[in-house]
């Protein structure tokens, strides 16, 4: 279970990926690996699985290393409560601040630079 109450003040990286998208085959194992790097800087991460099979997904994330919080959204009724993403941009990831308000959203794949430099601009902050 994932709730932002948890996290309070914390960054939160949220990730939207399916299993047979190839582009998230590319960067989960990038976010799975900064999950553990940025963790001592308070950056939290959160997957929303979309439109899967269960047994598609649990494979998919045990061969990421992925250790976060994964939500799993096999109808996509969740991803309708997300206005800010499209319904059918996978992989799309947003950036929520200290507030939880959104700061960046990049739809398609992100890579390690791009996550890495929002990162510290949220960071350095006030």
């Amino acid at each position: 279970m994932f709730a932002l109450g948890d996290v309070a003040g914390d960054l939160i990286i949220v990730n939207i990926w399916a299993s047979w998208c190839e582009p998230c085959r590319t960067e989960s194992p990038v976010l799975a690996r900064l999950e553990r790097e940025l963790a001592a800087e308070k950056v939290r991460f959160v997957g929303i699985d979309e439109m899967d099979t269960t047994t598609a997904a649990t494979r998919f994330v045990a061969s990421t290393g992925a250790r976060y919080p994964q939500l799993v959204d096999s109808d996509g009724a969740l991803l309708r409560q997300i206005p800010l993403l499209p319904q059918k941009g996978i992989p799309s990831t947003l950036i929520l601040d200290r507030h939880h308000r959104m700061a960046a959203r990049v739809i398609g794949p992100v890579t390690d630079v791009e996550i890495q430099t929002l990162v510290s601009e949220l960071l350095h902050e006030r």
